[in-house]
């Protein structure tokens, strides 16, 4: 039996690319996940850095609302004088 590269098919022995899933020869599943997911969900179960001394905890989503809310109401009435003005 031939000795498989690192990265070849486990069923036809053909070469495969580190990130495929599946042997493009034989359609066999590759082995093994391609990400170390309980690695990564230790680093997502971190508790987030300390904040600094005296930083106010930054909440900008109602400004931003407010902001976005303005801009529709200015383009509306500005697209509503035009329509009316040209009519």
């Amino acid at each position: 039996m031939p000795e498989s590269p690192p990265h070849a098919c486990a069923a036809c022995h053909s070469p495969l690319r580190p990130e495929a899933r599946y042997c493009l020869r034989c359609g066999a599943r590759r082995a093994g996940a391609r990400l170390e997911f309980l690695d990564v969900l230790d680093v997502l179960d971190e508790p987030p850095g300390p904040v600094a001394a005296g930083a106010p905890a930054r909440r900008t989503w109602p400004l931003e609302l407010t902001a976005v809310v303005l801009l529709a109401l200015l383009i509306g009435l500005l697209t509503g004088h035009w329509i009316v003005s040209a009519g």
